[in-house]
């Protein structure tokens, strides 16, 4: 059995990234992220006895509706050039950071381009650190299916990123 804290620990990048996908915005996805762990431990009884498949994909259909929701209820378009929130300390000097910053927020800007069935498998990969059988099970997918979508993405983000750097 499993405690609030591990899962929080292993799981809360996960419900962030799902979160940033859908609302494109760094607070919202915090937001979002705190009211999935609120109501993950609300029902702890029941997921600390999920094994890893299960609990990852409640977690992903909870973060992922409690996004939609939000979007319906503002009813507006969000614009994309905010930097996500980063959960890690760099070690990097200011001026490594604000160049870290500004490639994290072309990089954004260009996955927030792609048509959702190439940008939801590079979030989950990339940001959330799931691998391909993972991104398979949880969107229903085959594994193969996963990889062409991976890369297709990566070819159309080399093509935007190139386009916006002027290349």
């Amino acid at each position: 059995m499993r405690d609030f804290d591990s899962i929080y620990e292993q799981y809360s990048r996960l419900v962030y990234w799902v979160a940033y996908n859908v609302v494109k915005n760094g607070d919202e996805a915090l937001d979002i992220t705190q009211e999935v762990f609120l109501r993950a431990l609300d029902k702890m009884s029941v997921i600390s006895k999920y094994n890893e498949v299960q609990l990852k994909g409640w977690l992903y259909r909870v973060a992922r509706n409690a996004s939609l929701d939000l979007i319906r209820k503002r009813k507006r378009e969000t614009l994309y050039d905010e930097t996500p929130f980063d959960l890690a300390d760099t070690g990097l000097t200011p001026l490594e950071q604000i160049l870290d910053d500004e490639k994290k927020r072309l990089l954004m800007q260009a996955v927030s381009k792609l048509s959702d069935i190439y940008r939801e498998p590079i979030m989950l990969h990339y940001f959330s650190g799931m691998n391909y059988s993972e991104i398979a099970d949880l969107l229903n997918l085959t594994e193969g299916t996963i990889k062409s979508r991976m890369s297709r993405a990566r070819t159309q983000l080399m093509e935007l990123m190139g386009e916006e750097n002027g290349f």
